[in-house]
Order: C-alpha cells, then structure tokens, then sequence
C-alpha cells in the first residue's frame, strides 16, 4: 500500500477540467463516524465566497439540508466538510453534493456535479471506547457493561437492569443485535443476543483486543506465534491473517478507523488496509510510540515515555499518515476520549478528569477519581475510583449520579 492509496480513503480530489467529465477520485457508500471531517481536495485553488455553501451541501435520507461548516484547508485547493455540531445522525444515510458551479481561483468550473453517499456507523462505540478497554458499550437504548460478576445490560435511564452472562467482559462490541466481548478468565471471544440467548463461542482463538465492523472481527492474537493482527467472520469462520510490515508480520497492538489499522509494534505504528491478504503491505507511518492509538478527526493520537510514571503516558498528535507531528504537552496521562470539539483526559497522581480542546489547550478539571471513562451518547461513563460503582455525568462534569452500584 502507498500513501497515496491511503489518502484517497480520508479525502477526494476534483479536478476542474477543460473538457470531459469531472474527474473525481472518491470511495462511495464508506461508513463512518458521526463526527467525519471531509477533505476535498482540488487540482486548483478553489474560490471561497458567500455562495459556497450553497454550491457545497450535505443532504440526509430525506433530501433534507445539513448543517456543515466548510472551510480552507491546509492549502488554497482544499477544502474542510465539517459535520453539524452535534455530529451526524448514528445509521443515517447521507449524500455530499458538490455542485458544478463550485469555480477555481482563475474561474474554472467544474463540467459536472459531483454526489458521494456516505452512512455514519449505528454503532455508538468510539475508536476511544475500544482503546480504553471496552467495558461499556451501548446500541442507543441499552447500555452494555461489565461487571465484577458478568455482563449485564440496563436502560439509559437506569431501569431494567438484566445479566446477560456471567463472564466477565472486556472489548463489548454491538452489532445487529449480538454483544461480542471478550471473556476475561479464557481471552476468547463470545456472543449473546440483547434478550439474553447464549452465550456462545465464537472462537477458540485467544486474543487480547477485537474491533468487530461489517462481517468480520479484528484481533490480536494472545499467545500466538508472533501475535498476529487477524480477522474472522463473525461466526468465527474463515480466520486470516494480515498484511506484512515493512520488515516482519503485521503484529502488536492495533486500532481501527474505518477501513484502516493501525498497529504498533515495538514502537513502531504501521497502517493497512483492513481487507488487505497476508501478502500485502503495510506503511510505516509514526516511530517511538508508546501507549494507546487512538484515531478522530483523521488523525492520531498516541502515547510517548512518561518520565514521572512507567504506567502513564505524554500525548502527541499527527495526521494519519505519520505528518505533522506535534506535542500536545500532556504529560502523564492514563487514558484519552473525544467528543464534538473536544478531547478528554485523565491523568496525574488524583486521577483527574479534564476537558480540553483537540490540541490541549484550555483545559478545565472537571472530576477526580477517574483512571479509566468512556463516552457514549453525549456522556461519560466511569467506574469510581472510591466506590467502586459506576457513574454517569455531563460532558462538562456537571450531574454525576450512580448509574449502577
């Protein structure tokens, strides 16, 4: 795989020509998060007036308009498609519409109109969520959590608490209408209906984190032969290993976004495609890299030594393909999250919980206690330090109730 090849999953190019059609490199029908930032990028630098947002719109299942922002990217021929403040509505279908009247600096004009489909994933599941452990998952009406004695499920509102299993649960994935997780005693996977049937094996293969997307779960095998990156149906059939590294196999810790991995490896972070063969390769993009991956907004967040604490690491940020690196100076930190416009972040000796912007600037104390968190449907979730239980409050901090004792 080139970086080319990766670009053009995160972007699309247009190109203003003199004759023909409009040449449009895109990947149609993607399915992404309700968040998705898009990149348009020109062969020419494009004008941006009062009327872009008229020539440039997103419309739902409905025909009905969206709320975008559109702005300059990193150069005059590209353009940044910001989702509405809330985000995108989770499983609709979406279609960006790029008019042919859209015209370049020199006035060019596109000779056709341009429409990508797009869905966003009904799964509410973050990158983040699956990256800090898993322990709570939701499919927007049931929350899923693990507990000291299984997994059980209860309503948003905290009614109907009911146990699913006695396994205890880690990686909690959602998907049409099965819960996939991890059991904890045997590291192998497992599934049960939302009503309670099962669970079942999935597989005996033991792994240490899974992403299910689409017909496949990803996995990092336990104790395998050089701990591969893999992936299996979600019957557990037709297991496969992935890709090759620059130097040696596609193995190590792993996150997904979309229809990449990225994988860390000794310190090195490798990315492929996620329907790639072992045959294929994959780029080496960030070295040095210690911690957890997360990916948002198109780009990476990763972890570096922490002099202060051997368990805890400083952030840093770059773009997907390893550019633009940049030190986010926070120092010591036990887990990260994001919402909207926002990142959140424990750390320090209280485990506090702060509030900061997506560079880490600005940031605002808003809990103690907190090592670990997820969020979901515009709140955290946290087990407390003190009690043991788990809570839910506001984004801002504010409302923090026991959900579950």
């Amino acid at each position: 795989m080139n970086k080319v090849s990766k670009i053009m999953l995160v972007t699309f190019s247009i190109a203003f020509l003199k004759a023909g059609t409009v040449h449009a490199q895109i990947v149609n029908n993607q399915v992404v998060q309700q968040y998705k930032t898009w990149t348009i990028k020109f062969n020419k630098p494009v004008k941006i007036d009062d009327t872009i947002n008229n020539k440039i719109q997103v419309f739902d299942k409905d025909h009905k308009t969206v709320p975008i922002t559109i702005s300059k990217g990193n150069s005059d021929s590209e353009l940044l498609i910001s989702p509405p403040k809330d985000g995108y509505t989770l499983g609709e279908n979406y279609t960006l519409d790029i008019s042919k009247d859209v015209s370049s600096s020199d006035n060019k004009n596109l000779l056709n109109d341009v429409d990508m489909n797009f869905s966003i994933d009904e799964n509410v599941n973050n990158n983040a969520n699956v990256v800090n452990g898993g322990q709570i998952a939701s499919d927007g009406e049931w929350l899923y959590y693990s507990n000291s004695d299984g997994l059980y499920k209860i309503k948003n509102d905290g009614t109907g608490n009911f146990k699913l299993s006695k396994d205890i649960a880690s990686y909690i994935s959602v998907d049409n209408g099965w819960i996939y997780f991890i059991n904890n005693e045997d590291r192998k996977v497992y599934k049960v209906q939302s009503d309670g049937t099962g669970p079942y094996k999935v597989s005996d293969v033991q792994v240490k984190e899974i992403y299910v997307q689409g017909d496949y779960i990803y996995y990092h095998n336990y104790n395998g032969p050089g701990e591969y990156v893999s992936k299996m149906k979600v019957d557990g059939t037709d297991a496969q290993r992935i890709g090759q590294s620059d130097t040696s196999v596609f193995q190590g810790q792993f996150t997904m976004d979309g229809d990449y991995i990225y994988c860390n490896a000794g310190g090195t972070v490798s990315s492929i495609k996620a329907d790639s063969t072992p045959e294929d390769s994959s780029t080496t993009i960030l070295q040095n890299v210690r911690g957890p991956l997360y990916i948002y907004n198109n780009q990476i967040y990763y972890g570096t030594n922490s002099s202060d604490y051997l368990s805890k690491f400083n952030l840093f940020r770059a773009n997907e393909d390893g550019s633009g690196v940049t030190n986010l100076n926070l120092k010591n930190l036990n887990c990260v999250n994001f919402s909207g416009n926002n990142m959140y972040y424990s750390s320090g000796e209280d485990d506090s919980l702060y509030k900061a912007n997506l560079d880490g600037t600005n940031p605002v104390k808003i809990g103690n206690g907190i090592y670990n968190f997820y969020i979901l449907e515009n709140q955290i979730y946290y087990v407390n330090n003190s009690d043991n239980a788990w809570h839910r409050m506001n984004l801002d901090g504010s409302n923090d109730v026991l959900l579950i004792s």
